[in-house]
């Protein structure tokens, strides 16, 4: 599948699963498909996130950027310019997938 076919695919009701690659607690199962915008998706988690002392309801996923299609699969990429602990400056790193599950009946 290509990266527009999954745009056109996905839609409200559907459900997202989020794995996080880094060193986060970002990850997230039955991530609900809340609304599709012209750059990309609303997503809402059971739980949402939390930082620095404040809660995050919703996740808006961009289709642009550096990304890869695997079936139902969107992976993400970033390329850090610095040098951490946890990167290599200039390497490609996956940073989050998102698998893409239709309602059942579709």
């Amino acid at each position: 599948m290509t990266l527009e076919e999954l745009r056109e695919a996905v839609q409200v009701g559907w459900t997202v699963r989020i794995i996080d690659h880094g060193y986060t607690a970002d990850g997230r199962d039955k991530v609900a498909v809340e609304e599709v915008t012209a750059n990309g998706l609303i997503l809402r988690p059971r739980r949402p996130w939390a930082s620095q002392g404040m809660k995050f309801f919703t996740m808006e996923l961009s289709w642009d950027g550096d990304v890869e299609v695997e079936g139902m699969t969107l992976h993400c990429y970033y390329t850090p310019t610095g040098t951490t602990s946890r990167t290599w400056a200039g390497v490609r790193q996956l940073s989050k997938s998102f698998v893409f599950t239709p309602p059942k009946g579709c």
